[in-house]
């Protein structure tokens, strides 16, 4: 991003107000998320954006990834949305910013036409999963929340909206930077490594067990059989050492998952 690139005093006034209602609003984790990614998505006119981990983003590895809150998606899109960040050709798609992110190892946010071109990426498979899902452009923002791990923002523009330029990054950043607390609330080491012990298609399960998805509506969405859904669902509960949907969800919203005697 060029250094002469300057935001206007709206824009700042805008930042500064987004991040101390974020600080000064009452709720947990979840809530403050969601009310700085709603504004976020004003400011830079964004038309969906998506807030979880990520785990094992190097430029030579396939990297992992668990969306937790999102806005902006229909229960379609958000399904379609999942298939493309589980495809296996989004760890080539990365491969810049990862090698990025492990040589400067800091908070940084990126267009998505700073690591890949444009044309690399329509010629790409995930390019069609992302139509699908009603994306075309994007911004991401990773911050590292421990080793290994980190924390990820994508905001998301429609196709029929222009690409994202230098002051929606600029503000993405600023914003996304300024919280830093807020970035490492949420998960704990532990339930994100072990993410990665699950296949492909369970962690697109369990993404939709999270986001509030029956049994019925993930079968429909991944298209597979009703079995092969409850197969994918023992998994995951058994994974995380829980017997319904509401703990699973509870495990990754409420830190310690309830099950531990005294205050979440």
């Amino acid at each position: 991003m060029s250094d002469e690139f300057q935001l206007d005093e709206n824009d700042v006034r805008a930042i500064v107000r987004l991040i101390s209602e974020t600080h000064i609003t009452p709720g947990d984790h979840i809530a403050k998320k969601r009310l700085l990614m709603m504004g976020l998505a004003e400011l830079v006119s964004a038309d969906s954006w998506a807030w979880g981990a990520a785990y094992q983003m190097a430029p030579d590895k396939p990297s992992v990834h668990l969306s937790l809150i999102h806005g902006g998606f229909t229960d379609d899109t958000y399904a379609m949305f999942t298939q493309a960040y589980h495809h296996p050709g989004m760890s080539a798609f990365h491969a810049p910013f990862a090698r990025e992110l492990s040589e400067r190892r800091c908070h940084l946010t990126r267009r998505k036409n700073d690591f890949v071109s444009e044309a690399a990426y329509k010629r790409s498979e995930c390019y069609q999963l992302w139509l699908k899902a009603d994306i075309e452009d994007v911004i991401l923002s990773l911050r590292p929340v421990g080793e290994g791990i980190f924390s990820i923002i994508g905001l998301y523009r429609n196709p029929q909206n222009p690409l994202f330029g230098l002051r929606e990054n600029r503000i993405a950043h600023m914003v996304l930077s300024g919280v830093p607390w807020l970035h490492a609330e949420g998960w704990s080491e532990e339930q994100t490594i072990t993410v990665r012990k699950l296949t492909p298609r369970q962690r697109m399960a369990m993404d939709l067990l999270i986001q509030g998805y029956t049994r019925e509506q993930i079968a429909s969405r991944l298209e597979i059989s009703i079995h092969t859904a409850n197969e994918h669902v023992k998994a995951v509960y058994q994974y995380f050492e829980v017997h319904s949907q509401a703990a699973l969800i509870a495990r990754f919203r409420l830190g310690n998952g309830g099950d531990r005697h005294g205050p979440t």
